[in-house]
């Protein structure tokens, strides 16, 4: 039995031997790893190292950053096993990592190198790549290799780096650009401003595209952009976009907007790098409504619908304030002042009617909710629906006699006469007499029985009272248009206007009754239904009403630049005359104005409503200084302080004369 064992044992041990190693397959290169001391060299997270390395069975593992590794020992280098996941956009210009790498421009390179030393085998692996989109991309190839790769590994990608400032801009990147079904921006990655100095000089290999909100608060930051002069500066309002061709034959490509919602719009539009404009153009122009403060909102009524407006008019003054831009008033009388007035589509006409209106509404604007136009329609329809059960099938006739001994409960009379004919035999069969008086008591009590069983369910049937339910259902759709219109109160003309409309049906149970007919066959006729009419419920009206105005409230923040929205960044661009991008650069840098303006509101008495307030820096004690119409200046002090607007009072060296002279819509500075 040994000798059997020892031999069956080396007959094993042969077949391994001539059947040669296993086949390698996809991931198979994770093997060099296995019990070896790696030292990860990265410039990117530590994340991307514990990723290449899941699942590796290591003597050890260390992640260091480039200037730890310069700081090792050389004699520890050459016994550990090195794996340099770089990323060059993050490297220093002209330096290379490691510094044999012949990787550059726009290449995604890959290596690995055996090394025996002193009986032992270590490795060094580099996967280098452009950027952090490109490296996460190569350590996930590196990871799927079979084998050793027996020469580098090479491959030219699209590199492109989008570069938002601004706050918002950051997040319309990652959902217009980093989430788009197009591949080229699929590809793309986020380069932060704050790093767009340090990396611009390898950017050469890349495409850029530079997204600007130049909102308020939103550039904390100084953004140094190579190339991005011009000798006409962007106007506070403007979304401009445009591209420049780079020396290298790369792309750089900007979007300036006032605001994020206009950037989101720009941002929409692009498919590729190439459909912006190679000279600055303007893609949208805002209303500049930053010196508008304080606004009253009132309704335009349209024939009677008189609480509709007083309803669109609260809701408004409320999803205005949601802004917060600006303070909002709502004064009643407004409407009733509204209806008596002149007023057309370019504002309030007559100067009289602008006074009667300034005086009540304490603001300088007022945003009219004007309903143009209503549609409604009610369209009726019946249905019948049976209440009561059905009735149940009629008595059976039953089975006329068998010449069969045992029927074996059969009912069925055509069974019932193959069985007799088949089986009777087997079965047996009765004698003439009884099979004769089985018949005549058929004939004469079971027959008949059955007859005036027939009789009683048919008359039941014609009789029987059957219940239906009758429905009359309206199915309503409404459809309403108007407009927003904001009016300044100082001159009457319209600052900003914006049309909206809406859509929806509802079908809800008009009538309902419950209708008794005689007979199991019987229906209801057909029901007498209500003639459509052009009107529907005040609820859907009411919802479409508001729901139309929500969607030209959201168009202000859109279309209009806001208090909220103050730029403060100076961006300018163009491109030389050759098509290439200047030598010069200009900066995008947060600026603080030495001076705020505003408008005086209201004027009562002694104290001044004046817009401007917190937003601005003002405080209590603050002087504020009116220019009157003869050039001389009046001072007054802050007493009071809203987001918007403040409170004021004369200074004590104020004439009477000058403060009879002070009246609604002059300007007020503070220096």
């Amino acid at each position: 039995m040994r000798v059997l064992l020892s031999f069956l044992t080396l007959f094993s041990f042969a077949v391994v031997a001539f059947a040669g190693p296993p086949k390698s397959g996809e991931g198979d290169i994770l093997r060099i790893f296995e019990s070896q001391r790696v030292y990860v060299i990265t410039n990117e997270e530590p994340e991307l190292a514990n990723s290449l390395l899941d699942g590796c069975h290591l003597r050890q593992k260390c992640i260091l950053t480039p200037e730890e590794w310069a700081e090792m020992p050389e004699s520890i280098r050459a016994l550990v096993t090195r794996v340099y996941l770089i990323n060059r956009e993050k490297l220093p210009f002209g330096t290379m990592l490691p510094a044999k790498c012949p990787a550059d421009n726009d290449e995604l390179y890959t290596q690995v190198v055996r090394n025996e030393f002193r009986s032992s085998t270590t490795y060094e692996a580099i996967i280098s790549a452009p950027d952090g989109f490109y490296l996460r991309q190569a350590a996930m190839s590196f990871r799927r290799l079979a084998s050793l790769p027996r020469t580098p590994i090479k491959l030219s990608v699209p590199s492109l780096a989008i570069v938002p400032v601004g706050i918002e801009a950051e997040r319309i990147a990652r959902q217009s650009f980093l989430k788009s079904d197009s591949a080229r921006f699929r590809a793309a990655h986020i380069l932060r401003p704050q790093e767009y100095a340090r990396v611009q000089p390898r950017l050469y290999a890349s495409d850029e595209l530079i997204l600007i909100d130049r909102s308020v608060g939103t550039v904390a930051t100084s953004l140094t952009l190579t190339g991005l002069t011009s000798e006409h500066p962007i106007n506070a309002t403007e979304t401009v976009a445009w591209r420049i061709r780079k020396q290298d034959g790369k792309i750089r490509a900007v979007i300036s907007a006032p605001n994020a919602a206009q950037l989101t719009s720009a941002a929409k539009g692009i498919g590729v790098l190439t459909d912006l404009p190679e000279e600055p153009t303007i893609l949208a122009n805002a209303r500049d409504l930053r010196s508008v403060r304080r606004i009253a909102v009132a309704g335009i009524k349209m024939g009677k619908s008189t609480e509709l407006a007083r309803q669109l008019a609260a809701r408004a003054a409320s999803d205005i304030r949601a802004l917060d831009a600006f303070e909002v008033v709502e004064r009643e009388g407004l409407s009733q002042i509204l209806g008596e007035i002149a007023l057309g589509q370019a504002g309030i006409t007559k100067a009289g009617d602008r006074v009667k209106v300034r005086q009540l509404a304490a603001a300088d604007a007022l945003l009219l909710v004007d309903i143009t136009g209503i549609e409604a329609r009610t369209n009726y329809s019946a249905a019948h629906k049976r209440l009561s059960p059905a009735i149940p099938p009629p008595p059976a006739r039953p089975n006329e006699p068998s010449r069969l001994k045992n029927t074996f409960g059969i009912t069925n009379q055509g069974i019932l006469k193959v069985v007799e004919a088949v089986f009777s035999r087997n079965i047996g069969t009765k004698n003439e007499d009884d099979y004769r008086d089985e018949c005549d008591r058929y004939r004469n009590e079971t027959l008949p029985q059955w007859q005036r069983q027939m009789e009683a369910y048919q008359q039941e049937r014609r009789n029987r009272p059957v219940n239906w339910e009758q429905k009359i259902a309206a199915r309503s759709g409404v459809h309403v248009t108007g407009s927003l219109r904001l009016v300044d109160l100082s001159d009457g003309l319209v600052l900003w206007e914006s049309p909206f409309a809406a859509s929806d049906t509802e079908e809800r149970l008009f009538r309902t009754d419950t209708l008794t007919i005689n007979g199991e066959d019987s229906r209801p006729g057909a029901l007498a239904i209500p003639d459509s009419t052009n009107a529907a419920p005040d609820e859907l009206l009411s919802r479409v009403a508001v729901t139309a105005l929500q969607e030209g409230v959201s168009s202000l923040r859109s279309t209009a630049l806001l208090p909220c929205n103050l730029p403060v960044t100076t961006v300018s661009a163009a491109t030389s005359s050759s098509g290439t991008s200047a030598a010069s650069a200009s900066s995008i840098s947060v600026e603080t104005p030495p001076t705020a303006s505003g408008k005086i509101l209201d004027v009562d008495n002694d104290t001044l409503l004046i817009g401007l307030g917190g937003g601005d820096g003002l405080k209590v004690g603050d002087i504020l200084t009116i220019s009157l119409e003869d050039k001389s200046k009046v001072q007054v002090s802050v007493t009071k302080i809203r987001p918007r607007t403040c409170d004021a009072i004369f200074a004590v060296s104020v004439s009477s004369r000058q403060r009879a002279q002070v009246a609604t819509g002059q300007m007020v500075t503070r220096r």
